[in-house]
């Protein structure tokens, strides 16, 4: 007996994959701000670096899963700038992420208000994704 399924996939309607794209953004975002939540209570001595190393490293591997799954879907014709835009976007957000990491590892206060304002910066980006996706 032959059984045939079958399942939408963002990557076969433009529409869907751009959708596929917000949500991504939009959970990329969630990890983006919990670094600027982390970063902040950190600068303000409300944290111990431990705990501050702990939520950060979290948030950077949630963000790296979260990019990585997207950038593996096969984007369908008609979609290329939403790919380009997308994982632009990721790219950006795990770069300052991993950044601020580096920041809270070293107990750099220097780095991490640098970090911060990346963070904020790129947390507004992914914020405003979903208008400004083509």
């Amino acid at each position: 007996m032959l059984t045939v399924s079958g399942c939408a996939t963002p990557e076969g309607d433009p529409s869907l994959y751009r959708d596929e794209a917000v949500s991504t953004l939009s959970a990329a975002e969630s990890s983006v701000v919990t670094v600027r939540i982390v970063l902040t209570t950190r600068l303000r001595d409300r944290t111990f670096g431990r705990a501050a190393d702990d939520a950060v490293t979290t948030a950077e591997t949630s963000l790296s899963s979260t990019a990585g799954t997207f950038e593996g879907l096969q984007p369908p014709r008609g979609a290329d700038a939403v790919r380009q835009q997308a994982t632009q976007l990721l790219s950006d957000a795990e770069d300052t992420v991993a950044a601020a990491r580096i920041a809270v590892r070293r107990d750099d206060r220097a780095a991490m208000r640098q970090a911060l304002v990346a963070v904020a910066g790129v947390a507004a980006r992914l914020d405003r994704a979903p208008e400004i996706l083509p």
